[in-house]
C-alpha cells in the first residue's frame, strides 16, 4: 500500500468483510433463537447488510482482473483462478461440512454426511466461489475492457445478469448470478480507475459523500428492496428496482467511506489488513463464529449484544490467527490450490 488510494481498495474490501461476517452472526443468532429478527433495528441492518456486502465484495473481485489477464493471458489466468476456486470450494465444503456433522447437536443447521458430499449442492457461503468461477470465465472470454464490441458484449451481459436479481439455484454456479454486474462492473472500470477517482475526493468530501448516499440509501430503505441474492414470494419488479438502486448507492457509499478512512493510522492498517486477508476470513469465519456462539451459551452469555460484538470479532480473529499459523507452519494449502494444479502463485479473491 504505497499510497492512501491503494489503501482505500483494501479498506473497502475491509468493510465489506465485516459485513459478511456480522450479517452471518446476526442471522446465526436469529436462527438460535437469541436475537429477534422481527425488532425493525435488526430486520434493518440485515436488509442493509445485504444489499451492499456483496455487490461491494464483487466489485472489488472484479478490479483486477484485467491486469491478471493482460500479464499472464486468459488461459493461464483462467486456469490458476478456477482451480483455485474449486480447489477451495470442495476443501471447505468437505472440512466445514464434517466439523457441521460432528458437532449436529449444537448447530443450527445440522448435517448428514450424505449432505456434505452433495459437492454439487453448495453449502452456506460457498456458494459464492462457484459464482466467482462462472463469473471469471465470463470475464475472461469475453475482454471487456479491451473497448469495441467487447466493451458492448460485457455491458449487455452486466444488464442481462440483473434479471436474476433476487433469484438462485441450489446447484454450483447458480447463485448469486445477478452480482455479475458488480464484478463486470469492476473489470472495466480497474483498480487504477478506481483509485483515481477515489483520489479526486479528500477525506473530508469523501465522508460527506459517503454520508449523502447513506441518506438517499435510507430513503431509498423505505420501499420495499429485493437482495441480490435473495428473493422468494416477495420479490417483484418494483423491489428489484429498489434493491439495484440501493445496491448501487451502498456500493458507492462505502467507497467513498473507504477512502475516507484510508489516512487513519492504526485503523487503516487494521482495516486493510482485513480486507488483504479476506479471502481466509470468508472461508474460515463460519466456524469461528459459530463455535463463539455455542461457547458464549456453554458459559451462559445470552445477551444479543455481546453474542454479536465477541462472535463477529471472533469471526475476524480466528481465520487470521489460522493463517499466520499455516504460514509460519508453511502450510498454505487451506488457503491456495498446489502451484502444481494452478500452475502459478496464489491468487485472492
Amino acid at each position: 500500500m504505497s499510497t492512501a488510494r491503494d489503501a482505500a481498495i483494501d479498506v473497502a474490501r475491509g468493510l465489506a468483510i465485516i459485513g459478511i461476517v456480522l450479517g452471518h452472526v446476526e442471522r446465526g443468532l436469529i436462527r438460535a433463537g437469541l436475537l429477534d429478527g422481527s425488532l425493525p433495528g435488526i430486520a434493518t441492518l440485515d436488509r442493509v447488510l445485504y444489499l451492499v456486502h456483496l455487490p461491494v465484495f464483487a466489485l472489488l473481485a472484479g478490479l483486477f482482473v484485467a491486469r491478471g489477464v493482460e500479464r499472464d493471458g486468459a488461459a493461464r489466468y483462467l486456469r490458476a483462478r478456477l482451480v483455485l476456486f474449486a480447489w477451495l470450494y470442495l476443501l471447505w465444503s468437505l472440512l466445514q461440512g464434517l466439523v457441521t456433522v460432528a458437532l449436529s447437536s449444537l448447530v443450527n443447521r445440522p448435517r448428514s454426511p450424505v449432505e456434505v458430499l452433495e459437492l454439487w449442492v453448495p453449502k452456506d457461503q460457498f456458494w459464492f466461489l462457484g459464482w466467482l468461477i462462472v463469473a471469471t470465465t465470463i470475464a475472461a472470454l469475453v475482454l471487456p475492457w479491451r473497448g469495441g464490441a467487447r466493451r458492448v458484449v460485457g455491458l449487455v451481459i452486466a444488464i442481462g445478469s440483473l434479471g436474476f436479481w433476487g433469484l438462485g439455484w441450489s446447484v454450483v454456479g447458480g447463485s448469486g448470478l445477478a452480482l455479475t454486474g458488480f464484478y463486470l462492473v469492476g473489470c472495466l472500470v480497474g483498480s487504477r480507475g478506481l483509485q483515481r477517482v477515489l483520489g479526486r475526493l479528500g477525506p473530508v468530501r469523501a465522508l460527506l459523500a459517503a454520508a449523502l448516499l447513506s441518506a438517499v440509501l435510507a430513503a431509498v430503505l423505505g420501499g420495499a428492496t429485493t437482495a441480490p441474492t435473495e428473493g422468494g414470494s416477495d420479490r417483484t419488479l418494483t423491489s428489484v428496482a429498489l434493491g439495484v438502486l440501493a445496491s448501487v448507492l451502498g456500493t458507492a457509499a462505502t467507497l467513498a467511506l473507504a477512502r475516507a478512512l484510508s489516512r487513519l493510522g492504526p485503523l487503516t492498517r487494521l482495516l486493510a489488513l482485513l480486507g488483504e486477508r479476506s479471502l481466509e476470513i470468508f472461508l474460515a469465519h463460519i466456524l469461528a463464529t459459530a463455535g463463539a456462539r455455542i461457547a458464549l451459551q456453554r458459559f451462559g452469555v445470552d445477551d444479543p449484544t455481546a453474542q454479536i460484538v465477541l462472535g463477529t470479532a471472533a469471526g475476524l480473529a480466528f481465520p487470521l490467527a489460522l493463517w499466520w499459523a499455516l504460514t509460519r507452519l508453511r502450510l498454505p494449502w487451506l488457503f491456495s490450490a498446489p502451484r502444481a494444479l494452478t500452475g502459478v502463485g496464489r491468487a485472492g479473491v
